[in-house]
């Protein structure tokens, strides 16, 4: 089963991070579109922007468990 993590623009450094566990591919569609929908409402501004999902592959699973 492929899994997907969800990615952001960090407003401080300006790097994109991983900021989720992996999940399927409709979860991480739904979350990303919640939180699109929450930033509307708010006037505060989000940590991450340019969320985005990404297939979670070798490269990206080796980063989120040297982060850990």
């Amino acid at each position: 089963m492929i899994k997907y993590v969800i990615t952001g623009v960090n407003k401080l450094t300006q790097e994109r991070e991983i900021i989720s566990q992996p999940m399927a591919e409709w979860k991480a569609e739904m979350i990303i579109k919640r939180a699109q929908s929450r930033a509307l409402l708010k006037r505060g501004k989000p940590a991450y922007s340019r969320l985005k999902k990404e297939r979670l592959e070798g490269l990206y699973l080796k980063r989120f468990f040297e982060d850990n």
